[in-house]
């Protein structure tokens, strides 16, 4: 193949160039005509005396501004090229996009031009970037080995198309090469320099970004550039989001993706399509990137056999660079020719993809041993660039190259931070399974059919007997049981609570579901859990749902009936009036909320009577919740829905405060009821030293930790009574007798007072081992200086009786009822 360029000055001297060329007259000539826009008028002229000579002539050309040629590697003048091909064949296309979309105009292409020996395709559009990417998909989804080149004309008012003789104003023009000897080679860089940290594109359509980070796209603009885009803004002819565009992160490289304009509503409009969840870093041109791509460029075309070179590069560049223009690769002494364009088609494998400010070198070669010699090209390595901008690029590269490794390691260290935490709430520290809080996340995907608790029947016994570390033990080998179980039954498997396992079901049908959570719960009552030469068994309720709406709630309902009816094993079954329950326990929340924000909890006042001095020695502070119709409401009634709805910790304040505002000025003591979560909680406390603090008679106060609800964090409950007591406020353990009841616990604590269940008191005149339970606490708290209080003395014969026990004091019905106010008791 032979190309032979020719810069036009007048018709004259074009003539005498084509007479010297010789070339043969009936050879097949593709000619290219890049014309500068001052000799538009010329253009017939100058297609009548080429056909007229060379009949056999093919014309593409466009009205471009910029041209490359071999003797000028940026000139303005219209360039001629004539290339005559020995073992190729070639035809020239020309379409316009008025009448196809995108995608039919590429099926089109692929249908009417190409063939099997298509090597290349050589095309230059004025269609705009983002049908032009469409275009391009479309030809490389049906030819996905073809190597298309080529570039996009600067989008100015007289820039056209054209093919031998006709206009194109919104279309694509150019060349399929067919040939089995053609050897093709591209190559392309870039010379933008990522500055700054990465982003996130949040929303995006097609070619229009909405937010990044989630800022509005106009917002980060402004302030990362501290200006917006206008459609007079530009910068020898090329505006501000050209010099400065997105760089979107494609695996290892990064694309340039220009901002064209803002739309009224504030939207980045870029040349080609992107999508929300991409990652853009802005970018600026580099000179000193584009000196060193041009060397790494000659040095790739010494490697490639090379008889005819075209390039595309982007106008951005020559703008950018225009006064270093000449360190370009305009030394070289074989045939060059191309033009400077608005974007450039770059191939990678079966992609092609539309890149701005991007340097396109496509080598061509019929021949496999014509290859450049050393002595065509000069290398650069120094340029008279201004040493200001020279200092000032290598200063933003170098800084924003140390706050990239920073802002990453940052990155890295809130991942990891972010990771601790979720393995925090999601995974439970004791088993190390799922916690509740992933079962509620997995249940809102409305993936599970069905779901089981498992809960360990009387567990308080085995912690209150063995203590916490046997407890512990046995929850961790129990966990592993039912998940190597459920490992092999693809269920899979939570710890909820203390003592409550969950499994769920995504896959095998309910019969099968139910029939293997019968098998796990003989296998778990068959295992022997064996810890310090102890051999344990346990006893489990199993409850199942495969309702999916309120899946949860009925089955932890569906547990609650079990355990209440003493039932090992129950399916939720509509019979068993669950969803009543449920609407109950709404109606319930809706009021416990009214309650709080109409000022209806309130405190009640049920005094505890001295044994020894037969008078009042103190009262305990009693919740009630005061219904719409005036109906006076224990906390039996809603304490254990107020936990389920988040509410509890905010009735604990509202009697807290109430109690204390109330006895300010009385000198009886008075206790409050807290719960081992009250206690737990880190906030709760420090609400209630605030309040010790601030109370000028804390040595009135009694705290009452109630007993029944089990105690797991033995150390933080005796961090919370040591500090109290401090302040003078006593402790006493409520409920003793049927909870964890474990005396040298109960040691370790240092409490005050110990109140005897209401179960044991009431049973003391009829039952021997209530009375003999009765008489041990009695007798041991005696001896470690510890007061008891019977609870429910409900009559006189046990009124008699716990005086007889030597039981200090007593309350009850018998005593006193709970009442609204102190006064009279």
């Amino acid at each position: 193949m032979n190309t032979y360029i020719h810069l036009f000055s007048n018709i004259n001297l074009l003539e005498d160039y084509i007479e010297k060329l010789k070339i043969d007259y009936e050879t097949d000539l593709l000619v290219q005509i890049y014309a500068n826009r001052d000799d538009f008028c010329d253009l017939k002229n100058i297609h009548r005396t080429i056909t007229s000579s060379l009949p056999n002539s093919l014309i593409i050309g466009a009205i471009t501004n910029r041209n490359i040629a071999t003797s000028d590697l940026s000139t303005s003048r219209t360039m001629i090229t004539f290339t005559t091909f020995s073992k190729s064949s070639f035809r020239v296309f020309a379409y316009n996009l008025d009448c196809a979309d995108p995608h039919s105009l590429g099926k089109s292409f692929v249908h009417n031009e190409l063939t099997c020996l298509s090597k290349v395709v050589i095309m230059i559009s004025n269609i705009n970037p983002y049908d032009c990417e469409l275009l391009l998909s479309s030809i490389k989804s049906e030819a996905p080995k073809l190597v298309i080149t080529g570039g996009i004309i600067p989008d100015y008012e007289k820039e056209r198309l054209f093919a031998n003789d006709r206009f194109y104003d919104n279309g694509i023009v150019g060349f399929v090469v067919d040939s089995t000897y053609l050897q093709v080679n591209t190559f392309s860089n870039t010379n933008f320099m990522p500055i700054g940290r990465s982003h996130v594109i949040t929303t995006a359509k097609d070619n229009i970004i909405k937010s990044i980070d989630h800022t509005p796209a106009k917002t980060f603009y402004e302030k990362y550039l501290g200006m917006i885009m206008a459609d007079s803004d530009k910068k020898s002819d090329i505006g501000i989001g050209y010099i400065f565009p997105l760089l979107l992160h494609d695996g290892s490289k990064l694309r340039p993706k220009p901002m064209i304009s803002i739309t009224k509503q504030g939207y980045i409009v870029t040349n080609t399509s992107i999508k929300s969840g991409d990652e853009i870093t802005l970018g600026y041109g580099n000179i000193q990137n584009s000196i060193s791509n041009i060397n790494e460029t000659l040095l790739q075309l010494k490697k490639v056999p090379l008889e005819n070179l075209i390039v595309f590069n982007g106008l951005v560049r020559l703008n950018t660079t225009e006064k270093y223009i000449k360190y370009y690769a305009n030394d070289l002494t074989l045939p060059t020719c191309g033009m400077f364009t608005h974007a450039e088609f770059i191939t990678e494998g079966d992609k092609c993809f539309i890149s701005t400010g991007t340097f396109s070198a496509t080598a061509l070669s019929e021949r496999s041993d014509c290859f450049l010699k050393e002595d065509y090209i000069y290398y650069h390595t120094e340029c008279n660039y201004d040493d200001e901008q020279v200092t000032l690029l290598n200063l933003v590269e170098n800084t924003s190259k140390e706050l990239n490794v920073i802002n990453q390691t940052l990155e890295n260290m809130v991942t990891q931070k972010t990771n601790e935490l979720l393995d925090h709430y999601y995974i439970d520290e004791l088993t190390k399974l799922p916690n509740n809080n992933k079962l509620n996340e997995d249940l809102s995907r409305n993936e599970t059919k069905s779901l089981a608790f498992i809960d360990i029947s009387s567990f308080v016994n085995i912690n209150n007997f063995y203590g916490n570390y046997i407890g512990n033990k046995l929850l961790s080998e129990l966990s592993k049981v039912i998940a190597v179980f459920c490992y092999k039954h693809e269920y899979n498997t939570y710890r909820i609570h203390a003592d409550i396992f969950s499994i769920t079901n995504d896959h095998h049908d309910n019969d099968t579901f139910n029939k293997a959570m019968v098998v796990l719960q003989q296998h778990i009552h068959k295992h022997c859990f064996m810890e310090l030469s102890l051999e344990i068994y346990i006893a489990t309720v199993i409850a199942v749902s495969h309702h999916k709406t309120h899946i949860y709630e009925n089955t932890s309902m569906t547990l609650e009936y079990a355990k209440g009816q003493k039932l090992p094993f129950l399916i939720y079954d509509q019979s068993l009036n669950i969803e009543e329950s449920i609407k109950s326990n709404l109606t319930w929340t809706s009021k416990i909320r009214n309650a709080i924000e109409k000022d209806k909890i309130v405190p009640y006042y049920q005094a505890i009577y001295n044994n020894d001095t037969k008078e009042t020695d103190h009262f305990e502070v009693l919740m009630r919740l005061i219904d719409e119709d005036g109906t006076v409401v224990t906390p039996h009634n809603f304490l254990g829905i107020a936990k389920k709805a988040n509410l509890y910790k905010s009735l604990t304040k509202i009697i807290v405060e109430k109690a204390f505002n109330n006895f300010i000025n009385s000198e009886f003591r008075f206790s409050i009821n807290l719960s081992s979560e009250d206690i737990l909680d880190k906030n709760m406390r420090q609400y209630i030293y605030q309040k010790l603090e601030e109370f000028p008679k804390s040595h009135h106060v009694i705290f009452e930790i109630v007993e029944s609800e089990g105690i797991e964090n033995y150390d933080d409950v005796k961090e919370f009574i040591n500090i109290t007591k401090s302040y003078g406020a006593q402790i006493a353990i409520d409920d003793f007798g049927t909870g964890f009841s474990n005396f040298h616990y109960l040691f370790k604590l240092n409490v005050d007072l110990i109140k005897i269940d209401g179960s044991i008191i009431q049973q003391i005149n009829g039952e021997k081992a209530a009375a003999l339970v009765a008489e041990t606490i009695v007798d041991f708290s005696r001896k470690m200086g510890i007061a008891t209080v019977a609870e429910f003395v409900s009559d006189e014969a046990i009124f008699t009786k716990t005086n007889e026990l030597g039981i200090n004091y007593s309350q009850g019905y018998y005593v006193s009822h709970p009442k609204e106010s102190t006064d009279g008791m």
